[in-house]
């Protein structure tokens, strides 16, 4: 295992479990790993060029959700670090893993809502005030085990090759 492999899985473990416990993904994570990404990138003798494609493409892939405000600002600076790290042309890979371990985590966790029942003796289901300010808050994913599962596929398609 190589030293920007062993760095892009320790760094996703850690942005995973933090993103698990406190919903968020701290600073210092992303921003060492994106400095030491470049760093090992350049002493590995990468291409400069690859790496920041790589990291704006994983940039760009979030930042209109981000926008829409249905994602963290940490989730946007893990896949650039990301991004950085695997370069341009691992970034594929990394988000076709991303979007399909993603999505079973939105299933997941959207089957798990519980359902304010419509039934006629239910007044908060049949007045519309009561039912926005009694709506449950839209739960959150923690994306951190999305991009977590798009290194994966990565690294495995990586040793593969």
């Amino acid at each position: 295992m190589n030293a920007e492999v062993l760095l892009t899985l320790t760094a996703c473990t850690i942005a995973s479990v933090t993103d698990l416990r406190a919903r968020r993904i701290p600073n210092w994570l992303t921003g060492g790993f994106a400095f030491f990404a470049i760093f090992i990138g350049m002493f590995l003798d990468r291409s400069f060029l690859s790496m920041v494609e790589g990291g704006f493409l994983g940039f760009c892939a979030l930042f209109l959700p981000y926008v829409l405000r249905g994602m963290g600002a940490g989730d946007v600076k893990l896949l650039s670090a990301v991004g950085l790290a695997v370069g341009i042309s691992g970034m594929a890979y990394v988000l076709v893993g991303m979007a399909v371990t993603g999505a079973f985590l939105a299933l997941v966790i959207h089957a798990n809502i519980p359902r304010v029942s419509a039934g006629l003796g239910n007044p908060i289901a049949t007045d519309p005030l009561l039912r926005e300010s009694f709506a449950p808050s839209k739960p959150s994913i923690p994306y951190a085990f999305a991009i977590t599962g798009g290194v994966l596929l990565w690294c495995v398609t990586d040793f593969t090759r």
